[in-house]
């Protein structure tokens, strides 16, 4: 009898391979959103609000190079993500394993920064803003800790 997860909905490999499928789905929309917005910051600088971004006018470099660094990641997140849909089709634990270490070494990263951009919202006056970040975060994190328990899941029992 295979394991279920997902409120004994599906099994664990069905799991794994659903979270590897919206997560190459997601990493893709990221590379091409960040690419979008890469293109307009190089392109039409002028038409860049603060609004969205302040001060890009006099930190353009420092925005371009923060977007390209995030298309980089989602690239290298896509990359992990079908490593790990691969591993669930062949059943080669060993092809999860950067996905895990990728997600642990996240999870924790994400965790330190949601802490320090609370502290530093918080400290210059926009405590319900940094309050109401922190529990969405709290919720995403969540969902992120039980995807790596699930496969952590399906590691174990293959």
């Amino acid at each position: 009898m295979e394991k279920t997860c997902c409120c004994r909905s599906c099994t664990v490999a069905t799991g794994t391979a659903i979270i590897a499928v919206l997560e190459i789905i997601g990493g893709i929309f990221q590379m091409i959103q960040g690419s979008i917005v890469a293109n307009e910051m190089i392109s039409h600088p002028d038409r860049i609000p603060d609004k969205h971004y302040p001060y890009f006018k006099d930190h353009t470099a420092v925005y371009i190079t923060f977007q390209f660094i995030g298309i980089f990641m989602a690239l290298a997140y896509t990359i992990v993500s079908g490593l790990l849909f691969q591993g669930y089709r062949t059943r080669n634990v060993r092809l999860c394993l950067p996905w895990l270490y990728w997600n642990y070494i996240s999870l924790g990263l994400t965790a330190i920064g949601v802490v320090i951009l609370f502290f530093a919202l918080a400290l210059n006056g926009y405590f319900v803003v940094g309050l109401i970040m922190v529990l969405i975060s709290i919720v995403v994190l969540g969902i992120a800790v039980y995807f790596v328990l699930v496969v952590q899941r399906f590691v174990d029992d293959n």
